[in-house]
């Protein structure tokens, strides 16, 4: 699934090829992703300019003129091309398609359909339904140590669980979190209402850098993600544990191990990250 980084680097293309642009056809192909399309999707879409772009959690808004925002969510494999032209054959699992008048073609592809296509009325974006009960972005001023700790201090589940959870920090996702734990020594198994303050500025710190420096490589490409110019991401290059089960840690040489915590794979040193 594209994380923080992910989205950040896509809209973030999105915006360079399309920010002023007006939106001249529209063509849905399959509606059927995880929820519906709505039913005025087309009708809101064209004709409109296209104002600008922001990312909420995991979440591309692209603004429009006409008061509407629309909400793209790619799920497990989604992905966002651009092209100066349409393609000469429809792309396989293509759901929504639009030419601008200035000549970009966008496509959304979604093979498994676990994404989401939504509309929300702009400066209303907060109170929708997908939104509404986020936690604060990393790299929000008010996300604080102390705002993190207080987060933190009301779950008892492992710190690794907890982070996943979107209404504590909004964005994150199975491969940073890992890094992120990684760096901050702090093992993915202790109970996040066990975290010292000093431990919870260490991983706050962990993870803004992390993220950072993902954002800065383009993201991690694995599997289906690909940036929305087509080309990839590179940070998979600067893992230290995520997806290095059995290799040596870069720190202390000890093997690195996998576990699965709630269902999701997590990588960490037994002996940098110490219970």
């Amino acid at each position: 699934m594209p994380e923080l980084p992910e989205v950040e680097t896509i809209m973030r293309g999105m915006a360079q090829s399309l920010s002023g642009h007006c939106i001249q056809s529209v063509t849905v192909r399959r509606a059927d992703l995880r929820k519906p399309f709505p039913a005025n999707l087309k009708e809101c879409l064209e004709g409109s300019s296209i104002l600008g772009f922001t990312r909420r959690a995991k979440y591309i808004c692209m603004n429009l003129s006409h008061s509407w925002t629309l909400l793209l969510h790619l799920g497990m494999s989604g992905r966002v091309l651009l092209k100066s032209r349409p393609l000469d054959i429809i792309t396989p699992h293509e759901h929504l398609s639009f030419e601008t008048k200035e000549g970009i073609h966008f496509s959304l592809i979604d093979p498994r359909r676990f994404g989401i296509v939504d509309l929300a009325k702009t400066g209303l974006e907060g109170d929708h339904p997908l939104l509404r009960h986020l936690g604060k972005e990393p790299f929000d001023p008010t996300f604080t140590v102390e705002y993190f700790h207080q987060k933190l201090s009301r779950h008892k589940a492992a710190i690794k669980s907890v982070l996943l959870d979107q209404r504590v920090v909004a964005g994150l996702g199975n491969i940073y979190v890992n890094e992120a734990l990684f760096v901050a020594k702090i093992s993915p198994f202790k109970a996040a209402s066990s975290l010292k303050s000093y431990e919870v500025k260490k991983l706050k710190a962990a993870l803004q850098a992390v993220l950072a420096q993902a954002i800065e490589a383009g993201g991690s490409s694995l599997r289906d993600y690909v940036k929305a110019d087509g080309s990839m991401g590179y940070f998979q290059k600067e893992w230290k544990v995520y997806g290095c089960k059995d290799a040596l840690c870069k720190h202390c040489g000890t093997v690195i191990e996998s576990r699965f915590l709630a269902g999701r794979s997590t990588f960490y040193c037994r002996n940098c990250q110490k219970v």
